[in-house]
């Protein structure tokens, strides 16, 4: 896909976020925390990591995870910085749990959570900007098109973590190949030798382990 093409068709998935937007306000569950959905209140100073765990589950991962680089980061006397962000209710719950892990590892360390912003790729370019990460960690399956874009954009490298990807989800995804092969992830690490051979099939070999 050329360039020319790649960029038209982001303009259209944001303008179809603009048309949305009204919309999702009224749904109860994206309310809470709207006005975090819509980037109102950035969080100040650059971030080690951007950790997205959509919902429960990831969630539930994370509070592995974070205490393990809290510790890490102690132990290289240099205290973590992470900007965590899900898109439930339930998903926060997790990650309130997972700070507070975190913070028993290393009482220096700062994690952020807020709820993921819309992802208008305009708005992830200001999410960037402002958290300016070293890393964006997505924990399962999180192909955010927007995101994905403006890290490619902004040269911020992308790892999907325990990577999920079921045979139906893959035949969706196959048919914005073409899109989707300009903004791959970095690096995805799968959960098992079957989601391995399935991201193969969607970014290539040497991208998935």
């Amino acid at each position: 896909m050329n360039g020319r093409l790649f960029d038209a068709l982001v303009r259209a998935y944001e303008g179809l976020w603009y048309v949305a937007l009204p919309f999702l306000y009224l749904n109860r569950r994206l309310r809470t925390g709207f006005r975090e959905r819509l980037f109102r209140d950035p969080p100040a100073g650059f971030h080690d990591v951007w950790l997205q765990a959509a919902s429960a589950g990831e969630a539930n991962l994370a509070q592995a995870l974070l205490p393990a680089l809290a510790r890490a980061g102690k132990e290289a006397g240099r205290p973590l910085t992470v900007f965590a962000t899900t898109c439930t209710r339930q998903g926060m719950e997790g990650l309130e749990k997972a700070r507070t892990a975190a913070l028993e590892q290393d009482p220096e360390a700062t994690v952020t959570l807020a709820y993921l912003p819309f992802d208008l790729p305009s708005l992830m370019r200001r999410v960037l900007d402002a958290v300016s990460p070293k890393v964006v960690a997505l924990l399962e399956t999180e192909l955010w098109p927007g995101l994905l874009a403006a890290c490619r954009q902004f040269g911020v490298p992308v790892l999907v973590l325990n990577g999920r990807l079921t045979t139906r989800s893959l035949a969706g995804y196959l048919l914005a190949r073409g899109v989707l092969s300009r903004m791959a992830p970095g690096r995805v690490l799968a959960t098992s030798e079957e989601a391995r051979q399935r991201y193969a099939l969607l970014f290539g070999p040497g991208r998935v382990g």
